[in-house]
């Protein structure tokens, strides 16, 4: 910012542009104690020291896109072995190698255990000493070995190999002993597991063979019982229709009743009127024969 900024006067600088421009000098100064060139040169300095050995190439003499051919074999200055890329189909380089050890391991471990223990004999006959020397500054004893403890050491370090190869074998039929052992108890719990499964299954269908005869009963009930209401509404329609006719009945009745009180009170009264007056009767005729 000072440098955009000429300050002609010192006495222009606050205290503000002082302290930024201080700000501005050791930020610069961090930026250059870790700029990218001395942080790569300081780190480059330590990690030579501890830095692995380049890999060994493997150079690949299949060219691409090409059909298959007798295998290509590398070139006369080629310093290292080559690796044998036809018996491993499939993998890469890299693991072609470590796919060699492991077959050779193997093949080391199975040769030894298909070889048979190897009991060395044991000697009874005693090795008879080398004569003695000829004296140089007096006389030298010679002292006979001890075959006896010799022959003892040797006989407990065969049974020491053959309570190995029993301690061995013992664990493996302990192995297989457990290996059964489990595989019963595996088997065994399978076993229940089906016949839970069956036992469920038969449940779940006495389950359902009682639930639907429970609903076939109440099928069967409902369908008594809509009988039973039919019947009933049947037999009130037969009662109100034979109340409707008796009611018909009694209407027609006391109407016939009335209508014949009516003509016999008509008659009467006609008959009271002929009685009394003979003219009246002569005109009252023609109005009752208008009637």
């Amino acid at each position: 910012m000072d440098g955009y900024i000429p300050i002609l006067n010192q006495d222009q600088i606050t205290p503000e542009r002082d302290r930024h421009s201080q700000r501005e000098r050791d930020r610069l100064n961090r930026l250059q104690m870790t700029s990218p060139t001395r942080r790569n040169r300081c780190h480059a300095a330590h990690d030579d020291q501890n830095r692995p050995p380049p890999p060994v190439p493997q150079p690949n003499f299949v060219p691409a896109n090409e059909p298959p051919g007798p295998v290509p074999q590398p070139p006369l200055y080629f310093r290292y072995p080559p690796l044998p890329v036809e018996q491993y189909p499939g993998l890469p380089r890299n693991a072609i190698a470590h796919q060699q050890d492991r077959d050779e391991i193997r093949q080391q471990a199975q040769a030894e255990l298909m070889q048979p223990p190897q009991v060395l004999p044991i000697h009874n006959q005693h090795i008879q000493p080398a004569p003695p020397a000829p004296p140089v500054y007096g006389p030298i004893h010679y002292e006979e070995p001890d075959y006896q403890q010799f022959n003892l050491q040797f006989q407990n370090h065969i049974n020491a190999e053959q309570r190995e190869h029993e301690r061995i074998r013992n664990d493996l039929l302990q192995r297989q002993a457990q290996e059964e052992f489990r595989r019963n108890q595996v088997q065994l719990q399978l076993q229940q597991q089906e016949a839970e499964r069956v036992r469920r299954q038969a449940q779940l269908q006495q389950e359902e063979a009682l639930y639907l005869q429970q609903q076939e009963a109440e099928r069967i009930q409902r369908q008594a019982q809509l009988q039973q209401q039919e019947a009933e509404r049947i037999q009130r329609q037969a009662q109100l229709q034979q109340h409707e006719v008796l009611r018909l009945q009694q209407q027609e009745a006391e109407r016939i009743q009335r209508q014949a009180q009516l003509q016999q009170h008509e008659t009467g009264s006609i008959a009271a009127a002929g009685g009394s007056s003979p003219t009246a009767a002569a005109s009252s005729s023609p109005a009752a024969t208008a009637s």
